[in-house]
């Protein structure tokens, strides 16, 4: 594991929710976000497309890295997939940021 890797899968605690689906949570670290976002996500009926996608996106191991690097960058990390119809989130951020309660 590189030294990248390492910071990123003991960042946290880390507040993932799906945008209009899901109430947001708070996770340890980023890993366990990430993992808590895909089994949230795997259980909605989207398009076949749309489900390899985001498991991708969610469950790569740079994942871990691309999710800290957009928490430095922009104070969050998001995908955008659309669901019944309307587009909504997988959006972490660090739990200093949460400003949802």
């Amino acid at each position: 594991m590189s030294g990248e890797t390492r910071v990123a899968a003991v960042y946290g605690p880390v507040t993932v929710e799906l945008t209009g689906i899901t109430e947001p949570a708070t996770f340890a670290r980023v890993p366990d976000a990430l993992a808590a976002a895909w089994e949230s996500v795997k259980v909605l009926p989207l398009s076949r497309f749309e489900r390899i996608w985001l498991e991708c996106m969610l469950m790569s191991p740079d994942t871990e890295l691309l999710t800290v690097e957009g928490f430095k960058r922009d104070g969050a990390w998001a995908l955008l997939f659309r669901f019944a119809g309307s587009l909504h989130q997988v959006r972490l951020r660090p739990a200093a940021h949460d400003t949802s309660g």
